[in-house]
């Protein structure tokens, strides 16, 4: 089974000065759903507000998220993780990857190649009605590929993009305490650089 899974890349370290965090994760990466805990919110939410710190220094927990909700844009290091559950091959994101950039699978159905990042970059080609996706140097290792049936993609990504609104009705949740206004215009900030409600065409 093909599994597709919203993940950012948790590069920092515990603790996060300005709110709890949850432990650094083994392999690095946040999946974001509606089922993590509330630090792992935290820890999520550091790693997109720390990456999105335009000042040097630390700022009290109430200007960064003043901050990150008031940005003219808003990455966050990571993307979509992509697993065949049968064989245990995972394409992760690249380097320079974001998830702001998860809707650019969308360009396998056209054929073309999404921005994937680098290092390590993935190898893509086509069959009929199939991309498939090695991990970097797979192809020359003998490591079978993921194959992303075309016609599957479109439900992969609308169950990505029911996880990623779930993701922001904890974000609000987390915020809250830090003043209601404050996280809906969290939320709404996020939603809109992440383009996570829009509609797909």
């Amino acid at each position: 089974m093909i599994e597709f899974q919203a993940v950012v890349e948790a590069y920092h370290s515990t603790p996060f000065p300005q709110w709890s965090v949850a432990d650094r994760p083994s392999d690095d990466l946040i999946v974001l759903t509606g089922g993590l805990t509330e630090p792992e919110v935290g820890k999520a939410m550091a790693v997109i507000a720390d990456y999105n710190q335009r000042e040097p220094g630390s700022p009290d927990a109430l200007r960064l998220l003043r901050d990150l909700s008031a940005a003219e844009r808003v990455v966050a290091p990571g993307g979509l993780r992509v697993r065949d559950t049968t064989t245990g091959v995972t394409i992760e994101p690249g380097c320079c990857c974001g998830v702001e950039d998860w809707r650019d699978w969308f360009y396998l159905v056209r054929g073309a190649e999404p921005w994937l990042g680098h290092d390590p970059e993935p190898e893509l080609d086509f069959v009929p009605g199939i991309a498939r996706l090695w991990p970097e140097n797979g192809r020359e290792n003998g490591t079978p590929p993921v194959e992303i049936r075309l016609a599957d993609l479109p439900a992969h990504l609308a169950v990505i993009q029911r996880e990623l609104l779930d993701f922001l009705d904890l974000v609000r949740k987390w915020a809250e305490p830090y003043g209601p206004a404050l996280a809906a215009d969290l939320v709404a900030a996020l939603d809109d650089h992440f383009h996570i409600s829009e509609p797909f065409d």
